[in-house]
Order: C-alpha cells, then sequence, then structure tokens
C-alpha cells in the first residue's frame, strides 16, 4: 500500500511535464524551465499511464505527424524538425525497436480507457497497429530477411545500424511476435 500511496502522489507531479504548446511530454531542468527537445520521453509518458487520456490524445497527433515522428519505418528518437536530428546519430534520431515498442505498448494501454471515457479508442489502436505495421511489413524487416536484428535503424529507410545481433531488438520483436500467436497477451 505504501508503494501505491507513493504512486498516487508523483502522478499528478510526473503529468506537469506535459508540455501544450508541444503536445508532448518534454524533460524538465532542475530550474523548471522545460528542455526544448521532443524525445522518445515523450511517448514513455504513454507506456507508463502518466498522460491523463486528453494529453495521449495530443501525444497521438504528435506522434502521427510525418514532419515530427511519423517516419517511413518507424518513430525516431527525437523529433525529425530538431535541429540536432540526425538519422545516423545514435540517440539523436535513428530508430531504437525498445522505444518503438514502448510507444506502441503505451497507444494500446490508452484504448480501453478512452472506450470506457466514452472517447473513441481508434486513435490509438489506429497508430498503434500502423507502427507495427511499417516495422514488420513496410520498409522494415521482411519477410525470410536474415539480417541480424541490430541496435537502431534509420528511421526512414529501415536500414539496419549500429551493432549487429543486439538482444534489446530481438527481445521486442519477439514480444510483438508472441502478441500476434497470442491475443490474450498483454504487456501491461
Amino acid at each position: 500500500q505504501r508503494w501505491t500511496d507513493a504512486a498516487d502522489q508523483l502522478l499528478p507531479r510526473l503529468r506537469i511535464f506535459f508540455v501544450e504548446r508541444a503536445a508532448f511530454f518534454s524533460d524538465v531542468y532542475f530550474n523548471g524551465s522545460v528542455l526544448p527537445i521532443k524525445g522518445c520521453e515523450g511517448f514513455a509518458a504513454l507506456f507508463n499511464g502518466v498522460a491523463t487520456l486528453s494529453q495521449a490524445l495530443k501525444v497521438v497527433e504528435t506522434l502521427r505527424d510525418p514532419t515530427q515522428f511519423f517516419l517511413n519505418f518507424s518513430l525516431p528518437t527525437v523529433s525529425k524538425d530538431n535541429k540536432f536530428f540526425n538519422a545516423h546519430g545514435y540517440w539523436k534520431g535513428p530508430t531504437w525497436i525498445d522505444q518503438t515498442w514502448f510507444a506502441y505498448t503505451g497507444l494500446r494501454r490508452y484504448e480501453s480507457p478512452a472506450k470506457a471515457a466514452g472517447v473513441a479508442s481508434a486513435p490509438f489502436s489506429q497508430l498503434a497497429s500502423e507502427l507495427k505495421q511499417k516495422i514488420f511489413m513496410g520498409k522494415g524487416f521482411a519477410t525470410n530477411d536474415t539480417t541480424p536484428f541490430t541496435e537502431h535503424y534509420d528511421p526512414d529507410t529501415g536500414f539496419a545500424e549500429g551493432v549487429p545481433q543486439f538482444s534489446w531488438t530481438a527481445a521486442h520483436v519477439l514480444m510483438w511476435a508472441m502478441e500476434d500467436a497470442d491475443e490474450e497477451l498483454v504487456w501491461i
């Protein structure tokens, strides 16, 4: 019970990291000023259940924007409109499959609360489905592809980059595969 109470007290404090004008969660400096970067921490708020339903809907709009996050392969770690974006820049733009899985799982998490609140869950389920399709049926992994899973990928082309045989990527691909094998399986 102590942990639940602590989490309940922390949740409202985490929601202040939502930046209304950016329609996204951002990091905040110790002095309270907002770090002007939209990155994967913004969709981590969906995975962790931090966002209110209203905030989550706004995050969906931001993620769906092709000038920011909804690129040809998958979500970059930093918004494409960031001046430091670099598709080959490690944490400044490439797609990391684990981070995309967190976004996907977060989107799925908000389907039920949306339905319960009488809000259409379609924005969450549609974007989650499209993300998964982009990775596995679009410019990403192909059937019978023998390329080893790598550390990260070009968010536009799906070109493999970084260290090959990367276990985080393999683990998250397996979680998606397990989900397809068992529709009842939910990771959150």
